[in-house]
């Protein structure tokens, strides 16, 4: 057999632009084309000070919904106490750490939402008067009654409509960040989709694209619509499953807007010497939007942000022997009054060999726009209507296609067989692909699971693999976006540190959050809650809680399985006990008893035939057996609620190079143990700095006080670091 090799660009026909460079490769057959858009590092000179790097002026609006519900208890899963904070109080504190991170050229303004929309700030330069008006407008909300999002964001666009006419207003990039954490109970005639189409087409907003980024908290919530709108407004749709995710959630999102470079990039494919055959059988995977036209197609992608590229896989319906590509990519800079473009012609002519590394680009990309595709003809069916009806909560009963889990197994096995057997020469590929084997089957994994959080995940993993911007710092597959952007990552941790460090909101009237019925979704309210000291009024109180995921921890009511069949309390446990691990029995070299303030404390529980696991909510556990099975969170398989629990208990077994050889059968569920030797690897859930290091815990076991010949130490929590909000010691009684 002839093997086909692939075309290479015909320099004499390139156009460069001097920012913007465009690069084309495609697979073995000819048919599979890769188109790279890469923009600029990081922007090319810094402010006067020389300590920060010049970016876009920014309009921000935040949409901020003040229903009822949003007083409701913002608890964070595995907090061994908790805070006393609303939703709107995180919320709150979030607004205040975007303000805060804003510069004196730049603008916000807080619309909130709910009966009706109202314009609590309006467009106000974010200087140091400025920012003291916008942060006592965010300290003065306070929850209301009904969710009506189409208000809100209607008067939100009204805002930048309005801002168009301003003299300083060319260079600015306008984002709305909008927050629910519910259906809407009002809607517009029509839905809101075709509204806000409408809207978009009836008004000119700017003269530039306005980013419309939408947020969900909690399960209550119609993704479908909530993306959407980021669909339409070329912005990102993020999922916040509980209140421990909303500050990596809204830092991402901002420092995304920070580093933009340009606010829209199109891609004209055209045939070259008119084929129609080609012209009219080119396909775009990746949910991609894309037009015909006469001699191929233009593909509109998301705004360019510094240091990140923009890839699309191209199909053509055979290969290009001898039919020759023209493609050209635009954009508008954020600091340029005109388009900028570039175009690279594909021709078969002087054929360099393929490299190893754009082998491997090819391959990822390929199934990271396959992945997409799937992703979105499974919601696509789910989501047959053009938004959820705001009747009852009842009525967002989604039933997942039967094939669903077989297709992304089957998206599995293809990318195993063709990728490398090691990271090194694709590690993005091998996050996407831990993604898929981990979250995303799980996702889908039976219609409970896909209604409660499934399908609001499957929206935002696949709009943040189509966008090639990390949105949390949860999701293994994202963590390879903007890496290479000097100014993402600056933007990120500062406002990161921010987030952590401004003082924690002062608590007002905090709601438990109930479980939604009929009758109490149809309340304007909830029921008003006893109050009571919260530790969020206590000195010393951090907002690092809300910005992190790792709380380590398994109830002492559990059994343990030791090495001779037989299984012990864990409370029961000493050192020297030896229990069973997959690679055969290991000695208990000690424990750590946390004792829970009040006997409460939020669990996962996972039945596993006649024994149950209880355990924090983001503490490893694997399902399934050997090399089939995978590193979960329990909060992915189970809810979390509160329970009685006097002290939860964290277990480290005798020193060994296997990582396989730290863990432990709890509740008849393999459970990760503490030092297992995996520290920074991105593709693994049991990754962390502190917990997986052996010689860090081992040390920390050693400082604590009152070990005894029982190898048991007691704690009062944990600390953590002021930078990154992670585990990084114990607190010891």
């Amino acid at each position: 057999m002839v093997a086909i090799v692939p075309p290479f660009y015909d320099a004499s026909y390139a156009s460069q632009s001097e920012h913007v460079t465009l690069s084309a490769v495609t697979d073995v057959t000819g048919m599979d084309i890769l188109i790279t858009i890469t923009p600029p590092a990081a922007p090319s000179s810094t402010f006067d000070d020389g300590n920060k790097l010049i970016r876009a002026p920014v309009d921000f609006v935040l949409t901020i919904d003040v229903s009822g519900s949003m007083g409701w208890a913002a608890n964070v899963p595995g907090a061994e106490e908790q805070s006393g904070l609303s939703v709107l109080d995180i919320v709150k504190h979030a607004a205040k750490t975007i303000i805060a991170s804003m510069q004196d050229m730049d603008r916000v303004a807080v619309v909130t939402f709910s009966q009706d929309a109202k314009i609590v700030l309006g467009p106000t330069h974010t200087d140091d008067i400025g920012r003291t008006r916008a942060l006592d407008a965010i300290e003065r909300l306070r929850t209301e009654s009904s969710t009506n999002i189409w208000e809100g964001l209607k008067t939100s666009l009204d805002l930048f409509k309005d801002l168009a006419y301003s003299a300083d207003h060319s260079n600015r990039l306008s984002s709305i960040f909008l927050l629910t954490d519910g259906l809407p109970t009002i809607a517009p005639n029509g839905g809101h989709i075709p509204m806000l189409k409408s809207y978009l087409e009836n008004n000119k907003v700017t003269d530039r694209q306005v980013t419309i980024n939408t947020f969900g908290f909690g399960y209550r919530l119609d993704s479908h619509m909530l993306h959407s709108m980021a669909e339409i407004g070329r912005g990102t749709f993020g999922f916040i499953a509980d209140a421990g995710m909303v500050g990596t959630v809204f830092v991402h999102a901002v420092a995304n807007a920070y580093a933009t470079y340009a606010d829209g990039l199109e891609i004209d494919i055209q045939v070259g010497d008119g084929d129609e055959e080609v012209a009219k059988g080119l396909e775009v995977t990746g949910g991609f939007e894309s037009v015909q036209t006469a001699t191929g197609l233009t593909v509109s992608i998301n705004p360019l942000q510094y240091g990140q590229t923009r890839d699309l896989i191209v199909k053509t319906p055979k290969p290009l022997l001898s039919t020759p590509l023209v493609i050209t990519a635009r954009c508008r800079p954020w600091d340029s009054p005109e388009m900028v473009s570039v175009t690279q012609r594909i021709s078969t002519n002087d054929i360099p060999p393929q490299t190893l590394s754009e082998i491997a680009s090819v391959t990822h990309h390929r199934y990271r726009c396959r992945f997409i595709s799937v992703a979105y003809d499974i919601l696509h069916v789910v989501n047959q209507g053009e938004e959820v009806p705001t009747s009852t909560y009842e009525s967002q009963m989604a039933t997942i296609p039967g094939d669903a889990k077989m297709t992304f197994e089957g998206i599995i096995s293809d990318m195993e067989a063709a990728l490398p057997v090691g990271r090194v020469m694709a590690p993005d590929a091998h996050g996407l692909l831990e993604d898929i084997r981990g979250q995303v089957v799980l996702a889908v994994s039976d219609d409970d699971t896909f209604q409660r959080w499934g399908q609001h995940y499957l929206f935002s993993i696949a709009r943040a693999h189509q966008r090639q911007t990390c949105v949390n710092f949860k999701d293994i597959g994202l963590q390879g976006y903007g890496k290479e952007s000097t100014l993402f990552v600056a933007c990120r941790d500062e406002i990161d540190t921010l987030f952590d460090n401004l003082p924690p909101p002062k608590p007002i009237v905090v709601a438990q959050r109930q479980v939604m019925t009929r009758s109490l979704y149809r309340c304007s309210a909830p029921q008003q809650p006893q109050q009571k000291t919260s530790l969020a009024s206590k000195p010393g109180f951090s907002m690092s809680s809300y910005n992190s995921r790792d709380n380590p921890c398994f109830a002492g009511s559990c059994s343990i399985l030791l090495a001779d069949g037989t299984t012990l309390k864990v409370s029961d446990m000493y050192a020297g006990v030896k229990v069973k691990t997959p690679k055969g029995p290991k000695k208990i070299a000690g424990m750590i008893k946390t004792s829970i303030e009040g006997g409460k404390v939020e669990m996962c529980e996972i039945e596993n035939g006649a024994s149950k696991l209880v355990i924090t909510p983001w503490h490893p556990i694997k399902q399934g057996d050997g090399t089939d099975g995978k590193w979960v969170f329990p909060a992915d398989v189970s809810a979390a609620r509160m329970i009685d629990c006097d002290a939860v208990y964290s277990i480290l077994l005798e020193p060994d190079d296997d990582a396989d050889a730290h863990g432990a059968y709890v509740g008849g569920t393999l459970c990760v143990t503490l030092g297992h030797g995996i520290e920074s690897d991105e593709g693994d859930l049991r990754a962390h700095p502190f917990l997986g290091s052996y010689p860090k815990v081992y040390q920390a076991f050693k400082n604590a006080p009152g070990i005894g010949g029982s190898g048991v130490v007691h704690a009062f929590g944990v600390e953590r670091s002021e930078k990154t909000g992670l585990i990084n010691g114990f607190e010891w009684k």
